[in-house]
């Protein structure tokens, strides 16, 4: 015989147990899906407590049926032998219905092993990932600030371009306005050149015509006063005026053939003459000799101006390919970046996508 106690607790189970059955039912019936039950081992002991007193009151309920059957009509003993057999098989039924349920239970608790050491892999995979998604948000976070760093260091680098480019631009200008001022110079030496040119040209007139009024006047002179002669007038002229050798020809045709007289006052006038003449010719000499300095300087300062611009040239060349290598450089470097920033974000989106589909498998 079972204890009343015993007994009220295991009907309280057996209540709890369809309680929950009839809720979980109900809950289905009326379209909401049920969230699945943990057993704890409590929940397992009162399962089996329950599942005993089920089994031990429908073999009572069965024993007092066939008993008062049995009490109340009489039977042959062929009847009785068959409701004992009935009640053998049913016994037995009820043992491998028994057997079963209990398979079925420690299937059931097999399967929520695993689903408690899935739950378990689950929540430190989702742990992990949430850990490497925390990782590369930073890491693309300081990506993106050396990104905007080298940003910054390219858009500077293109500020002192332009500015370096403004100074060459200036110097450039500067240069071509000392060209034009070294053309200008050019010019006025020339001009200065033709003006002295002028000059020699009206100085050589001017000789040519003191020779042939010198000529003249020699040829008016009085034929009766004594001749001169000739050689101690050329050395007497030569100290003063050194003359060529055209000009001693024709002074020697002249007097030869005027045959000059000795007089003192010709010969002061002479003097005076070749003084003249000599100042002419030093003018002359001293022209020559500046025009020869100025075309002197005129070729230097072309030659260093010529010098300035191919040095300029020279140096703005290696400016530009500097420039030029570094904006070159400054461009693969920034496209090398993104494209390694896009490839590690196509790699983070391929995880993500891997990371989501796990979970989806493994349940």
């Amino acid at each position: 015989m079972m204890h009343p106690q015993g007994f009220d607790t295991q009907r309280n189970h057996a209540r709890v147990l369809t309680g929950r059955s009839l809720s979980i039912s109900g809950m289905r019936s009326s379209g909401i899906e049920p969230t699945p039950l943990v057993l704890t081992s409590s929940d397992m002991l009162l399962f089996f407590a329950s599942f005993d007193f089920c089994l031990s009151m429908a073999e009572n309920r069965v024993n007092g049926q066939k008993f008062r059957k049995f009490s109340s009509k009489p039977h042959s003993l062929r009847d009785f032998e068959e409701e004992v057999k009935f009640l053998r098989e049913e016994l037995c039924m009820s043992k491998s219905k028994h057997l079963l349920l209990l398979q079925e239970l420690e299937s059931k608790e097999t399967e929520l092993q695993c689903s408690s050491l899935s739950v378990e892999k689950l929540e430190e995979t989702i742990s992990s990932l949430t850990l490497e998604s925390l990782c590369e948000i930073e890491s693309m976070k300081l990506d993106i600030s050396a990104l905007e760093q080298a940003l910054v260091d390219a858009m500077r680098i293109q500020e002192e371009s332009i500015q370096e480019k403004d100074q060459l631009r200036g110097v450039i200008e500067e240069v071509q306005f000392q060209s034009r001022e070294a053309q200008e110079k050019a010019k006025s030496v020339e001009k200065l050149n033709e003006e002295l040119r002028k000059r020699i040209a009206g100085s050589e007139k001017s000789i040519k015509e003191f020779f042939q009024s010198t000529k003249e006047r020699l040829e008016s002179e009085n034929e009766e006063q004594p001749p001169l002669n000739g050689e101690c007038f050329f050395a007497e002229l030569s100290h003063v005026f050194p003359l060529s050798s055209e000009g001693r020809e024709c002074f020697d045709a002249i007097i030869k053939r005027l045959e000059l007289p000795r007089n003192v006052t010709l010969i002061d006038k002479m003097e005076g003459m070749g003084k003249q003449i000599q100042l002419q010719e030093d003018l002359v000499k001293r022209l020559k000799e500046e025009l020869k300095e100025e075309k002197l300087k005129a070729k230097e300062e072309a030659e260093d101006l010529t010098q300035e611009m191919a040095e300029l040239r020279y140096k703005m060349t290696c400016l530009v390919d500097e420039e030029r290598k570094r904006r070159v450089c400054v461009e693969q470097a920034s496209l090398q970046r993104i494209a390694e920033v896009e490839t590690q974000m196509k790699r983070e989106t391929n995880k993500r996508s891997s990371t989501d589909m796990l979970p989806l498998s493994v349940l």
